[in-house]
């Protein structure tokens, strides 16, 4: 597939932009559980 330059920054920052809300559904997540297991200490 061919891409012109816009299509590519285009699809390049929709990537890192999903990448970016995964790891901050992961650092929540986390951050989550471990405030829960320090209450529980």
């Amino acid at each position: 597939m061919i891409f012109s330059e816009r299509e590519c920054l285009l699809y390049h920052s929709y990537h890192s932009n999903a990448q970016y809300q995964f790891q901050m559904q992961f650092v929540l997540r986390v951050s989550k559980r471990w405030k829960v297991t320090a209450a529980d200490r």
